[in-house]
């Protein structure tokens, strides 16, 4: 399964990562802290899930998937903030 990690927080994509590698099917393709570059990241590879954060900068996780085709497979929105 490929993998995108959405996150402007390094060390949530450092614990991400780290869960990701403990599943021996799982890919990570590519990270990134800027939700802008997302649709060009789903064009140019195959991904299966998107770990996305809600609170980011320029555009939020939520806004960000109901851009997104309605066939992607799964996206799991992430947030270190507790007010969500």
């Amino acid at each position: 399964m490929n993998c995108l990690i959405v996150d402007d927080e390094p060390l949530a994509v450092d614990v991400i990562v780290s869960y990701v590698e403990q599943v021996g099917d799982m890919n990570i393709v590519e990270t990134t802290n800027n939700p802008l570059e997302v649709i060009r990241i789903l064009k140019q590879h195959q991904i299966d899930l998107v770990f996305l954060d809600i609170e980011m900068p320029n555009l939020n996780g939520i806004d960000l998937v109901k851009t997104l085709d309605q066939d992607r497979k799964s996206t799991r929105l992430n947030s270190s903030h507790n007010q969500i």
